[in-house]
């Protein structure tokens, strides 16, 4: 009689036999099964054009980069907590980065999906990447990043906020305190 702990394992070891049909898994070095069903890499991951609709495991700690781009990806379900590297989902049709990475180490692209908004997103990047998402409806919650490319001006709704915030900022500049003060208000914002 097996023990519970010994059928998991034998169980996950089957599963990534059936998966590793592209051989994906043969250029791991070193990986780890836990207990809790998470796969832990040590190295990159690289899932991408696989026409994956789910990611095949739960992911816990990939020390290098994880790669699950143009693939039909809907949610973050599976993806790493944490990511050495950089984390590449773009050209999925993913609608929340809710529950993804917590930590990335490089860069994060989550160009061309079709998230409505910034939250789920680690909020300390180094390079962030977000083209094309059409979806994307506020600038609110934008991570910080030591770079940015950044293509909102596919959508009217972030450019109008775009051009608020530029218009704010000019008028805080050139407008003089007696005039904020006669109109009441310290900031455009408020007119």
């Amino acid at each position: 009689m097996q023990n519970k702990d010994q059928r998991l394992l034998e169980e996950a070891y089957v599963l990534l036999n059936e998966f590793n049909e592209d051989k994906w898994l043969d250029n791991l070095e070193d990986y780890t099964f836990h207990k809790d069903g998470t796969l832990d890499v040590n190295g990159d991951v690289d899932l991408s054009e696989m026409n994956l609709t789910q990611l095949p495991f739960k992911f816990g700690k990939v020390t290098g980069d994880f790669n699950c781009s143009y693939n039909e990806l809907s949610s973050t379900e599976n993806m790493p907590r944490i990511v050495g590297g950089s984390f590449y989902c773009y050209h999925n049709p993913i609608t929340s980065l809710i529950g993804g990475p917590e930590e990335v180490g490089w860069d994060y692209s989550c160009s061309e999906t079709l998230i409505s908004s910034f939250d789920g997103i680690p909020q300390h990047l180094r390079i962030f990447y977000c083209t094309n998402c059409k979806r994307l409806r506020s600038l609110k919650g934008l991570p910080d990043a030591q770079g940015y490319e950044l293509a909102p001006f596919t959508n009217a709704d972030v450019r109008r906020e775009e051009e608020r915030v530029e218009h704010e900022l000019e008028f805080n500049k050139h407008v003089s305190p007696t005039v904020k003060a006669a109109w009441g208000t310290d900031t455009f914002a408020d007119l």
